[in-house]
């Protein structure tokens, strides 16, 4: 409490209709630029935290997906089905009076849009952080065939993707067990052989970067024909140099590819 009430602690700065500076460098101020009380409006009400500025990020960049991409969403410790499973029908947020509604997979439109964005202006705040369970629940689920059904012809073409944001490292031991996966040799499902090797291989066991690899090594739906289009580009190199570049995905079966950003 006394450093709060320390001014030496802090740079005040006082907002007013007239306390701007030249933001974009062109020499003068602009009459958007002078008034400040709307750009302080906006920090404090979508930015002043990290859980506000998850919120505000996560929004901004859903809101831009097309109504055919399917959808499912959960919390660390909340809006999931258990430490293992990523489905529930408790997904109201912090208001917890408000009616609940499902998680589950479904197009990015309609109702479906409407709960994700109810929950997420919801969102709630932990101070554990199992990223580690939250990425295998996505990639377990991914496996399903509630996602990923065999007899569904788009299951041989479909991409999966992860988008994880965090404030933090994690602190939870995974669920499950796998070593030091991207340090390990692996046959991969179209034939090619996984050596050790940089930028994959590390130190570390059962981390994120593990598990990650191995969602994206394994074939999610073996039964399904391998018609995954790859991403491929960077062309320079010999074609297994190609095939192992990290700006590449050569990937053809039915696997998940994960996005962690992380909030400082």
């Amino acid at each position: 409490t006394a450093k709060l009430k320390n001014n030496s602690c802090y740079d005040i700065k006082i907002v007013s209709a007239t306390s701007g500076a030249d933001r974009n460098g062109d020499g003068t101020i602009s009459a958007a630029e002078l008034d400040e009380r709307q750009n302080f409006a906006n920090w404090y009400s979508f930015y002043r935290t990290r859980n506000l500025m998850t919120i505000s990020a996560a929004s901004l960049a859903m809101n831009t997906l097309p109504g055919t991409v399917r959808v499912a969403w959960q919390a660390l410790n909340s809006c999931r089905g258990s430490t293992s499973n990523l489905v529930t029908s408790d997904c109201e947020g912090w208001q917890t009076t408000a009616t609940n509604f499902s998680n589950a997979l479904d197009p990015f439109s309609g109702t479906q849009k409407t709960d994700f964005y109810t929950w997420l202006l919801r969102l709630k705040t932990n101070s554990s952080t199992p990223l580690t369970q939250a990425m295998e629940r996505v990639g377990s689920y991914c496996g399903s065939s509630t996602v990923n059904n065999s007899t569904d012809k788009n299951t041989r073409c479909r991409k999966n993707y992860h988008l994880m944001m965090t404030d933090g490292i994690w602190n939870v031991a995974p669920t499950n067990s796998y070593g030091n996966y991207d340090n390990t040799g692996h046959t991969l499902p179209d034939g090619k052989s996984y050596s050790s090797q940089t930028p994959y291989k590390d130190g570390n066991s059962n981390s994120l970067a593990d598990i990650a690899f191995y969602y994206w090594a394994r074939d999610l739906v073996s039964s399904s024909d391998n018609l995954v289009s790859p991403s491929i580009l960077d062309l320079t190199g010999t074609e297994l140099q190609r095939y192992f570049n990290a700006k590449n995905n050569p990937a053809t079966w039915q696997h998940l590819v994960n996005y962690p950003v992380g909030l400082g």
